[in-house]
């Protein structure tokens, strides 16, 4: 469905798993219409990286914008992109993880009581 899309909207208010369908989009250049919640905690700027809508009219709002302004879809999708390549690149990622487990396994081993 992605593939087709030329607007990823993410209207989510509760979720974890929202985040990866999120990062999926943005990998794939697709510009994003999302709530707040749905964007929470991957570094995103409003307007920048997407555009924000909590309400039914911000969303249609978004989307129209969207839709009447091809050099803003492209300008999100390819910050999108961007900002996905830049900081959930897997080659960074196992990087962190490497260093996180060599910091566990540098401490002292204690026993539990």
């Amino acid at each position: 469905y992605l593939q087709r899309a030329s607007i990823y909207v993410c209207p989510i208010r509760v979720g974890g798993g929202t985040r990866l369908k999120v990062l999926d989009a943005l990998a794939m250049s697709l510009p994003v219409v999302a709530t707040a919640t749905a964007v929470e905690g991957l570094e995103l700027i409003e307007g920048i990286h997407y555009l924000g809508a909590e309400t039914a009219g911000d969303f249609i709002t978004a989307i129209e914008r969207l839709e009447r302004d091809q050099a803003l879809q492209r300008r999100l999708g390819e910050a999108g992109r961007s900002l996905v390549v830049e900081r959930y690149d897997w080659t960074r990622i196992g990087r962190q993880l490497d260093d996180a487990f060599a910091r566990v396994e540098s401490r002292p081993f204690s026993r539990m009581a």
